[in-house]
């Protein structure tokens, strides 16, 4: 080591480390022994043991070393700390080393009283991020906002984020905007303003905001001013309203109350009007004429304080909200309009004001969120009239529950808020991000509203540029593809936005299926050899279809098939879910892949359909069963499904459940959904799947499985009668409330009906349906239904307890009953 070139002195330089319990480890780093042994001499205070800490850069750094190294190559520090003997000790504590130590690390000049001051000051260790604040703060005389700073975390983080420390000019360029913070009035509250720290420091620099706090005084804690503008007009009014508030006040006997908190409760007042000018200049004006008690009673209420701003121009509007119900949201909708100069609405309350009185306390109007990006001024008494509209299933249809404002930003109509705050975020934030006339945005807006069900993360730039060229409707025009799913279609446009290289294979696609396999199969081989090419070779190119290749036998004519079954993504769903189970479910899902691509999927599905439910049915009602009906009405679509693809999706559509084909808890029990007493209910609206149900084709007995017992002779024993019945499963509505999820679960029900009635069966509704069921008229029996029997061996009982069963016999239990 470089220490032993000079033993002597060395020996010394090592002895006095030592003797002062600094870091031996610090020795390496000394610049000059000489200085070093000088420093130590000169050294009145031992350290303490080691510590460790992490920086804000998030190096960990010993504390220790450093504060000993700062020792030895500095007499500054050894002066910075021999000022703290006068405390009365012999040792330097672990809080001063670490603050000192994180001062040390920055490297810049410092005079030794000042940063001894500072540390003596701070005291807690858990500051020292801080201390290059702390320190420059009091170097410069600025007192006041040192001890803000220290008494205030949040504006002491709030003006670190903001300084940089990286460079001294810099850093002190910076810091010097956050001195103004040293004028305001002891009183004022720091925590109110970090959060908005650098626009409030832009405020502060504006005409008249200066005095405006100067005013306050003591009252500054109840001061904010809003944004940025020149406040002097303002200010003068101020005064001028203090000077005469305070000659009022001087004439009332010393002894009454009113004279406590006047000024406060004006500043108050004045911070809620946003020092509107005019407002103020108002009061001042009308306040000239009150008598001195009147005059200090006016700001201990907001009502009275806007009546004399207003010259009691909506007094009588205030006192007729008075006692009603939802009085407090009324009145803070009243005194909004009066601050925002919303003449034209506050003349609508008082021509219509029975019908604000009306609307329920969560009404969407009672919302700042909504009023802020709505101009008032604009509404008419038809938009007040649509806002109490009701509906008998799902009540008020426009409150804080149905409709959401994220991701808006700006002023917009009513017509427009009411359009797209009830759909999801993303189609929110597309329509903000669409410019254009009015009509057209919501023309091309609404064009996707059917696909607000749609999940995984969409891409509102993309889909809002891609809006902004041309109409969904003129995009499904342009690409011509008429066996296309619009939700495939809207997603292909997406995507085209997304991705660059997607045009060109999409002006190939001349199928639905061919846009089912540009949206799943975004690979290079795609792209390198073009649409046609890859869905030629895409058993060969794609893992899933090699693999089912490998497991199954696909005959030559059969070929065709399959390639069409793995280009509809099912290839990937039956290797998935052969991935995620083991035993016979493994067996079972190739057989099921086997039957679909050989077109025997129904031969295999309703074989033994008498053997799974234990009930004898005629071939008429077997034939009724078998065959899948659809309801249509208007854009809703509500069908039975029994295809390979709808069966293994249900865990997937419309939502995730635990019966995920790839990783649901019990999707061991998803085979079941083949077996010949279970159809797959999907309801859609544009193509959209919005709801999904099991619907099970089982029997129902008054008695349930009969004990093996003997018989009294003497009594006639019932025959233990079982009926046939269709059996509507739990609904699944992807979140859907209100009134959507209403038309859900009604549409389930009119196709359940409906199937009953063709099989001449009575009806079993789960308890998901109690509210369509009360409103037919329908009552809870108890009975018992049966849980039949399974080919796949397993199955969930999802509205039976939620278990997975083997079934084959009677299960107890209140179910709603349509004969």
């Amino acid at each position: 080591m470089n220490y032993l070139e000079n033993m002597s002195e060395n020996l010394e330089l090592l002895d006095l480390v030592e003797k002062n319990c600094l870091s031996t480890a610090a020795l390496e780093n000394v610049s000059n022994k000489t200085e070093a042994v000088l420093n130590l001499k000169e050294l009145q205070l031992m350290l303490t043991a080691p510590s460790f800490f992490y920086t804000s850069y998030g190096i960990m750094v010993n504390v220790f070393d450093s504060i000993s190294k700062e020792i030895l190559n500095h007499a500054e520090a050894v002066k910075t700390i021999n000022l703290f003997e006068d405390e009365g000790k012999n040792s330097l504590g672990k809080e001063e080393i670490v603050l000192l130590s994180y001062f040390f690390m920055e490297h810049i000049p410092y005079d030794p009283g000042i940063l001894a001051d500072c540390v003596k000051t701070v005291g807690a260790q858990e500051k020292s991020k801080y201390m290059r604040i702390y320190y420059d703060l009091l170097a410069n005389g600025k007192k006041n906002l040192f001890n803000r700073v220290l008494t205030c975390p949040e504006l002491a983080e709030s003006v670190l984020q903001e300084c940089d420390l990286s460079e001294k000019k810099e850093f002190e360029h910076i810091l010097e905007k956050f001195y103004i913070l040293d004028a305001l009035p002891d009183s004022w509250d720091a925590r109110r303003e970090s959060k908005r720290i650098q626009l409030f420091i832009d405020i502060l620099n504006c005409p008249g905001a200066m005095e405006i706090y100067d005013h306050a005084g003591r009252y500054a804690k109840s001061v904010s001013l809003p944004d940025v503008r020149d406040y002097s007009s303002a200010a003068e009014i101020v005064g001028k309203t203090m000077d005469l508030l305070a000659e009022k006040l001087s004439k009332l006997d010393p002894n009454v109350r009113i004279r406590s908190g006047v000024y406060e409760r004006y500043f108050e007042n004045a911070s809620y009007i946003e020092f509107d000018q005019k407002l103020l200049s108002g009061y001042l004006n009308n306040l000239a004429d009150m008598d001195p008690y009147d005059a200090g009673k006016s700001v201990f209420w907001r009502a009275g304080f806007l009546s004399v701003c207003t010259g009691n121009r909506y007094t009588k509007l205030i006192y007729q909200v008075a006692g009603k119900a939802n009085e407090e949201a009324i009145l803070e909708l009243i005194y909004e309009a009066i601050v925002g100069h919303k003449k034209s609405f506050l003349r609508l309350m008082e021509d219509d004001l029975d019908l604000f009185l009306q609307m329920p306390y969560a009404s969407i109007l009672f919302d700042q969120h909504f009023r802020k990006l709505l101009n008032l001024n604009t509404l008419q008494k038809q938009d007040i009239l649509t806002l109490l509209k009701k509906d008998n299933e799902v009540g008020w249809l426009y409150t804080y529950n149905t409709m959401d404002f994220h991701g808006l930003s700006g002023t917009y109509t009513f017509q427009e808020l009411l359009a797209v705050c009830g759909q999801p975020e993303w189609i929110r934030k597309t329509y903000a991000k669409l410019d254009m006339r009015v009509d057209e945005k919501l023309r091309r807006i609404r064009q996707i509203f059917r696909f607000g069900s749609l999940k995984e993360n969409r891409d509102p730039a993309a889909i809002a540029a891609a809006l902004s060229n041309e109409s969904f409707e003129d995009y499904c025009t342009r690409r011509g593809i008429k066996d296309a799913s619009k939700s495939d279609l809207f997603l292909l446009m997406e995507l085209e936005q997304t991705d660059e290289r997607v045009s060109s294979v999409a002006n190939s696609a001349k199928t639905g299926q061919d846009v089912k396999t540009i949206l799943r199969n975004r690979k290079p081989e795609l792209f390198e050899v073009g649409l046609n090419a890859f869905k030629k070779a895409f058993t060969d190119l794609d893992t899933d279809s090699s693999w089912l290749k490998e497991q199954i036998e696909i005959p030559k004519e059969h070929q065709d098939t399959f390639t069409s079954f793995c280009l509809d993504g099912c290839a990937s769903i039956v290797h998935d879910y052969y991935e995620s189970n083991c035993g016979q479910q493994t067996e079972n899902i190739l057989l099921l892949a086997k039957a679909a691509v050989y077109g025997l999927l129904d031969e295999v599905k309703y074989k033994d359909l008498h053997k799974e439910i234990g009930y004898s049915i005629t071939p008429e009602q077997e034939n009724a069963w078998r065959e899948n009906i659809t309801l249509v009405d208007g854009k809703v679509k509500t069908g039975e499904y029994t295809d390979f693809a709808s069966c293994m999706n249900i865990g997937v559509l419309p939502e995730r459940t635990c019966m995920n084909y790839r990783d649901g808890a019990y999707n061991e029990c998803l085979l079941s959904t083949f077996d010949a007493n279970k159809k797959v209910i999907y309801v859609m609206e544009e193509d959209e799947i919005i709801g999904r149900a099991i619907l099970r084709l089982t029997k129902l007995s008054d008695e349930g499985d009969k004990d093996l017992h003997f018989e009294d002779v003497a009594e006639d024993t019932p025959e233990n009668k079982e009926n046939l019945v269709v059996f509507l499963e739990r609904c699944y509505k992807n979140g859907f409330s209100g009134k959507k999820a209403a038309m859900i679960y009604r549409k389930l029900y009119d196709l359940a009906k409906r199937k009953a009635e063709l099989l001449g069966a009575g009806l079993v509704l789960a308890d998901d349906y109690k509210t369509v069921a009360e409103l037919n008229g329908l009552a809870k029996k108890c009975s018992y239904i049966y849980v039949s029997e399974s080919k796949n061996g397993k199955q969930y009982l999802d509205s039976l307890g939620g278990n997975c069963e083997s079934g084959g016999y009677y299960v107890r239990g209140n179910f709603f009953f349509v004969s």
